[in-house]
């Protein structure tokens, strides 16, 4: 039924798809992934590198609030322990 609404109108989707059937478009389409696919790892690196400097800070502030507390196991930057991936 829904397809049977919108039938013979223009929508959003019919746009998009005349856009990026293009080949100009397909182009720049691609090019975009490429850049955001590397902004992407930039990010995720910095992210981890930042995870890495904080540790440590975290880790007095967490002793001093709960001495008791045990470690998640996560890695100094944040990611899973190698050994948990096993499991």
């Amino acid at each position: 039924m829904s397809i049977k609404e919108i039938a013979g109108e223009t929508t959003i989707i019919n746009a998009v798809v005349n856009y990026v059937s293009s080949r100009t478009a397909s182009l720049a389409t691609l090019l975009v992934i490429v850049v955001l696919l590397i902004w992407g790892l930039f990010e995720r690196d910095l992210r981890h590198r930042k995870t890495e400097e904080m540790q440590s800070h975290i880790k007095n502030l967490e002793t001093k609030i709960d001495s008791e507390r045990t470690t998640s196991g996560l890695t100094p930057t944040g990611k899973t322990n190698p050994e948990d991936i096993r499991k």
